[in-house]
């Protein structure tokens, strides 16, 4: 009672405090998704999902301090109106992007052109397009304005860098993630405008690349995967991977975690547990199924914690950015068999259990199949290929009933999605 009480006290204080006007006070909007309590065996964390405030609209998160009663915020995030979603056909020659309300479902499609193998971010209103392997840059469409794109290079001294993501540290500093070198490239994001680039050779295995893959910024530390893939032996792992703390203020390397696992190729940071999944495939040619997993990260100490959720008890092989979190113990599996068929299961972070087969299994074609998921606002987002019915499928997070009847169509297919 006492813990309902001091909640409730928090959401009235909010109430008051927040408005700065009366004009602001009627623009204050509590009618999105019910704030809940979540208890993870150890805090108590309090999320608004969605409040509105003079137009705009916010998330929010804080922490029950058990010896005083008070509450610290730990989180807070813009909630989005939109998806994006890249597409491509199904021989990979081209690509596209298009987009959808998320109300509504009305899409917009084929908006503007970008590489066939693209990936995308959305931060601070703006969207950056990753054009990979071949095309080598970034296109950035600043307050998601598709009219006046601008697209710099990345491949550094004409080289095909393969760059992977990019990681926004600033509105002047962001990290490029190159697969295909042995640095991070540091740029301007507006402007392209090299500012530094960060040796990480000295992490690399025989071949002289560490394959960087996923990365991401937290607490002023960047998080980078490297997959350490043998080049001269078909992209094969050589071995563990390993993940690297870097300091965002200094661009200097803070320290390396060996991994247990191999070829990670998915990297999320916990906020209840503060710690890092990183979701590892080991090998996709042949397909080694099983022996991956979602492998915990101490980022602090820079320590693997184990293994937390095998291959095996998923029932497949993980694939590429294929694990996403619902809320704080439940989570999303992209997976694969022996023959590339591949399936969405849902599982428990605290058990590793599979908890159920949500959609799929869907059988393989070349250039088909389900090539990536999403997580946002207690929806799942699965992104099918289908060559009969590409389409966006949503799925909601709490029945995993699938919501749409069929997918939605976004023009050519869809091969990854972001808000904004």
């Amino acid at each position: 009672m006492q813990k309902a009480w001091r909640i409730g006290l928090l959401l009235w204080a909010m109430a008051c405090v927040l408005p700065v006007s009366s004009s602001a006070q009627d623009s204050l909007d509590f009618t999105g998704p019910s704030p809940g309590v979540v208890y993870n065996g150890t805090d108590y964390f309090l999320t608004i999902p969605e409040l509105g405030f003079m137009g705009d609209f916010y998330g929010i998160q804080w922490k029950l301090n058990q010896t005083d009663g008070s509450w610290s915020l730990t989180d807070s995030w813009n909630v989005s109106r939109r998806g994006f979603v890249v597409t491509a056909p199904p021989d990979f020659t081209t690509g596209s992007f298009s987009t959808f309300d998320l109300s509504s479902l009305a899409t917009t499609n084929n908006i503007g052109a970008v590489h066939g193998d693209a990936t995308a971010l959305s931060a601070n209103g703006d969207i950056y397009v990753i054009n990979r392997f071949g095309r080598n840059s970034v296109i950035v469409y600043e307050n998601a304005d598709f009219s006046s794109p601008r697209e710099f290079s990345v491949a550094v001294d004409g080289e095909n860098t393969n760059p992977q993501t990019l990681v926004l540290i600033s509105a002047e500093k962001a990290y490029v993630i190159l697969n295909n070198s042995d640095f991070i490239y540091v740029v301007n994001p507006r402007t392209g405008l090299e500012q530094g680039r960060i040796d990480i050779s000295a992490y690399a295995d025989a071949d002289g690349i560490p394959e960087a893959g996923m990365a991401l910024l937290q607490d002023g530390y960047v998080y980078v995967a490297l997959q350490l893939l043998d080049q001269d032996s078909g992209f094969s792992p050589s071995g563990p991977g390993k993940i690297l703390k870097i300091n965002a203020a200094t661009d200097e390397v803070a320290g390396a975690a060996d991994l247990t696992l191999r070829n990670p190729t998915s990297l999320l940071y916990h906020s209840m547990g503060k710690r890092l999944l990183v979701g590892c495939s080991d090998s996709f040619f042949p397909p080694s199924v099983g022996v991956g997993g979602i492998e915990v990260v101490n980022p602090a100490a820079m320590v693997s914690e184990g293994v937390i959720v095998s291959e095996a008890q998923l029932g497949g092989d993980l694939n590429l950015n294929g694990i996403v979190m619902a809320d704080v113990t439940k989570g999303y599996a992209l997976i694969s068999d022996e023959d590339f068929n591949n399936a969405v299961v849902s599982f428990d972070l605290v058990t590793g259990a599979k908890l159920a087969d949500v959609y799929g299994p869907v059988s393989f074609e070349i250039g088909g199949g389900l090539a990536a998921i999403a997580v946002h606002q207690g929806r799942l987002y699965v992104c099918d290929r289908t060559l009969t019915a590409p389409g966006v499928r949503i799925f909601d997070t709490l029945s995993e009933t699938q919501i749409t009847a069929a997918p939605i169509n976004v023009g050519l297919s869809p091969a990854m999605i972001i808000f904004y």
